[in-house]
């Protein structure tokens, strides 16, 4: 009778708790939730120390369950910039078809290009096909409803860091070389006639000391012959001179 006792017992016990857990698995089905992963990539030359992004989710009207935590139909999560954050489960109590955004704040990097996309989402809460509790069904789009999303991603890109050059001009004067006028003939006076010619290196003379160009070349070897000339002349007169001292 002791040993009967207590299998019913047992039994009763085993009952509960699975009429508990079937209770438990209609609730949820009642009441379906969603989860929002968003994105953020990082493109360009991008800061060696992320920033944190604010995503903001906007409930179209009142009767647009949120977050818990959410204030004035918005909720802001921060995400940093280069991963994946999630937003708080979103439940649906009941029948209806219930409409949000999802936006990004743009940040305060001075090279930031901030994605500017405005997510739509529409989540449709209809009866289960079996006919036990709700089900839902999110759809994500941009501007037409037909061009549906998989993900909520925003890229944004980091200008590249400016190198000195663009840094703008520089004060520090450039070594150019100067240019020399051409100097003409004519404005040279007769003393410096041949300060600017050139010269012949077998000669070791200086390059100024040759003629330029339509400057005349003959009263050169008459100058030399005329040299010369004296030369001998007065080496002459003065081995006579040594003779008559004799």
């Amino acid at each position: 009778m002791k040993k009967l006792f207590r299998c019913g017992i047992a039994a009763l016990l085993v009952t509960m708790l699975s009429i508990q857990m079937f209770c438990m698995s209609v609730v949820a089905a009642e009441h379906p939730s969603i989860k929002l992963p968003v994105t953020i990539e990082q493109k360009g030359s991008y800061p060696s120390t992320a920033e944190d992004l604010n995503i903001v989710l906007n409930a179209a009207d009142a009767a647009c369950p949120m977050p818990e935590g959410s204030v004035d139909g918005a909720y802001t999560i921060s995400v940093k910039s280069g991963t994946t954050a999630e937003f708080p489960e979103i439940t649906f109590p009941k029948l209806g078809i219930y409409n949000y955004t999802i936006q990004q704040e743009a940040g305060d990097h001075a090279r930031g290009e901030y994605d500017g996309t405005v997510y739509q989402m529409r989540v449709y809460v209809t009866n289960a096909e079996n006919g036990n509790g709700f089900e839902s069904t999110t759809l994500l789009y941009i501007d037409d409803i037909n061009s549906k999303y998989a993900e909520i991603k925003f890229e944004n890109n980091y200008t590249a860091i400016p190198s000195r050059d663009d840094d703008g001009p520089s004060n520090k004067p450039k070594n150019t070389p100067k240019e020399t006028p051409p100097m003409d003939v004519d404005d040279v006076g007769d003393e410096d006639l041949f300060g600017v010619l050139g010269a012949f290196d077998e000669l070791e003379i200086p390059l100024g000391l040759l003629p330029a160009t339509g400057t005349l070349w003959w009263a050169v070897p008459i100058l030399v012959i005329g040299g010369i000339a004296m030369m001998v002349l007065g080496r002459r007169r003065s081995r006579e001179s040594d003779k008559y001292e004799e």
